[in-house]
This record gives C-alpha cells, structure tokens and sequence, in this order.
C-alpha cells in the first residue's frame, strides 16, 4: 500500500471501514509544476487512489492544486 496522510485525522486509514472519503488530488507536487520542489509523479498520485478505493464504499476524487496547465489536466484525467 502506498503511504497515505489524511491532514486533520489521527484515524488509522485500514480500520474501521469507512462509508466515503473525500480526497483532494492536488497536483500542484507534481514533479514538472514550476512553485513546488516535490516530485510526485502521475502514476505515484493513481496508486494512492488505487489503494484508497478498497477501503470505503464511496470515494469522491476532486482535482486541486496544479501551476502546470498540461501536467494538472493529465492529473487530473486519470
């Protein structure tokens, strides 16, 4: 499983199944955006969500976040 930190929770993520969860894609850490220094990949933010998927019923992905116009619409579209 992919590392996971879900900002404000202190929950661990693999228990007690959750009923949705409601996850902000940002790709403003991309490795291409021009204000970040991080260096996720597409397929790395795609793995996340893979692994998050098993683990509620009902996932809700928004994008976020993104300076590269190409490298956020190609995040975004996965």
């Amino acid at each position: 499983m992919a590392s996971v930190h879900i900002l404000g929770s202190d929950h661990d993520i693999s228990e007690p199944k959750r009923r949705i969860y409601v996850v902000e894609v940002g790709a403003d850490g991309l490795s291409v955006d021009p204000l970040t220094h991080l260096r996720f990949t597409n397929n790395g933010l795609a793995d996340v969500v893979a692994d998050l998927l098993p683990l509620a019923p009902k996932v809700f992905i928004t994008g976020g976040g993104g300076y590269d116009l190409k490298a956020t619409t190609k995040a975004w579209t996965l």
